[in-house]
């Protein structure tokens, strides 16, 4: 299991490298809590909380789809967000 999500991460940090694209990353969350099974499952102490990573999820996500479906800017799509202190954002120059 180890090799695999080494190997993920090899792949994540190639996309990254590779983008053209702004990138949003949040500490301590992995890909399964982009789903809400992380609400309903125990998870190890060093990962964020299943809860607050939700809404940082929600918050991002309707904010993406509020900017390309409603033409609607968004102040959390163009910087870091004190509200949000574990994501971080890479703007691609």
């Amino acid at each position: 299991m180890k090799e695999l999500v080494a190997m993920v991460d090899q792949w994540g940090r190639a996309l990254l490298a590779h983008s053209t694209n702004d990138w949003y990353t949040i500490a301590k969350t992995q890909h399964g809590d982009f789903s809400d099974l992380s609400l309903f499952e125990t998870r190890p102490s060093d990962q964020l909380n299943a809860q607050r990573a939700h809404d940082i999820i929600a918050a991002y996500t309707l904010a993406f789809f509020d900017k390309y479906l409603r033409g609607r800017d968004s102040d959390l799509l163009k910087a870091s967000s004190a509200k949000y202190p574990e994501v971080t954002f890479s703007k691609k120059q």
